[in-house]
C-alpha cells in the first residue's frame, strides 16, 4: 500500500483503503424470510430479505439486504448498520 499523505483525522489514509458507508434506516418496507441454495449449508439459522429506504450522507435511497435473523435484530435495534 502506497500512503498518499492525505490526512483524516490524525491517521495517514492509504490509497487501497476500503471506504465505508454507515446506513441509517429511515423506513422498513418489507421483511421476508429468505431461502437460497447457500443457506441450506446453516439449517439452524433462519434468513430475513429486508427491503428499506435507508440515509447516508445526503442520500436516500432503497436497498434490499439478506441477514440472519440475530443480525437483522441488531441492525433493526441500532437503526443503522455499516458496510
Amino acid at each position: 500500500m502506497v500512503v498518499t499523505g492525505q490526512m483524516l483525522g490524525g491517521i495517514k489514509r492509504r490509497e487501497n483503503d476500503m471506504q465505508l458507508n454507515t446506513y441509517y434506516i429511515e423506513e422498513i418496507l418489507s421483511v421476508k424470510p429468505h431461502s437460497a441454495n447457500w443457506t441450506t449449508g446453516s439449517p439452524s439459522k433462519v434468513f430475513f430479505k429486508v427491503s428499506l429506504v435507508v440515509r447516508s450522507g445526503k442520500h436516500t435511497q432503497q436497498l434490499h439486504r439478506i441477514w440472519s435473523v440475530l443480525e437483522w435484530e441488531q441492525v433493526k435495534e441500532r437503526g443503522l448498520w455499516t458496510e
